[in-house]
């Protein structure tokens, strides 16, 4: 870990060097600093060199995401929560209920809670029955994508799995794909270019030029779609 200052801030640097990696860098923003992983033989000195080139964009980001770190969700009538791209409102509506439940209809995010429960603890309940919300519409419209793409391209996968992840969109173990269920945050197309890129790990296991030559085939997106995730992609 280090840190990279730019107009007097001081942003970390974490750099991660995996022997699976073959040639190429990837970088992705976070409220935390800039992830780059690595290959094991690349030199500082080209590390250094792609910081610099790479200044600006380091800077607008991370003001984005120091921005965001400091917004910490009361979950309370007014705030907005992700669905699909769209921002949408929540409405907490208090009243003769047993716990908590939420809602959707296309245009609010409802969440009626038992008028008896503590103010202290009241944004516990919605979070969690938010949570458990997301999660079902994860694994209802992410495996129902995938299993289209699936069958189109005729991908040979055991499982599509859905579960938290701290900060990845998915992962390819064997057979196997994983997704992240807070991508459901996302826009559709940045699902479906997330679900493309784990189905091409069952082909090609790193990021090697072929893996990337096989996803920009089969995702015509593929070029604006990574720069959107490295712009926007914040699972918080």
């Amino acid at each position: 870990m280090k840190d990279l200052i730019i107009n007097n801030e001081k942003i970390p640097i974490n750099i991660i060097k995996s022997p699976k990696r073959k040639s190429t860098l990837s970088f992705r923003m976070t409220c935390d600093g800039l992830i780059i992983r690595s290959p094991v033989d690349k030199v500082d000195k080209l590390i250094n060199e792609f910081l610099y080139k790479r200044q600006d964009w380091i800077y607008k980001n991370w003001l984005v995401q120091k921005n965001n770190k400091t917004v910490i969700k009361k979950y309370v009538s007014g705030e907005t929560f992700l669905y699909k791209g769209k921002k949408y409102i929540l409405k907490v509506i208090q009243g003769n209920y047993k716990g908590c439940k939420i809602e959707f209809n296309n245009s609010f995010f409802f969440a009626y809670i038992d008028e008896n429960i503590s103010d202290k603890i009241k944004g516990n309940y919605i979070k969690l029955e938010l949570d458990k919300w997301y999660k079902n519409k994860s694994k209802e419209i992410i495996k129902k994508e995938a299993e289209k793409i699936i069958k189109l391209y005729n991908f040979d996968v055991n499982k599509i799995i859905i579960k938290s992840y701290k900060s990845k969109y998915g992962q390819c173990k064997a057979n196997d794909i994983y997704f992240n269920y807070l991508i459901i945050k996302f826009p559709l197309g940045i699902i479906k270019h997330i679900i493309l890129h784990e189905l091409c790990h069952i082909e090609h296991k790193n990021h090697s030029k072929n893996f990337w030559n096989l996803l920009s085939v089969l995702d015509k997106n593929c070029k604006e779609n990574r720069k959107w995730i490295k712009e926007n992609g914040n699972l918080d």
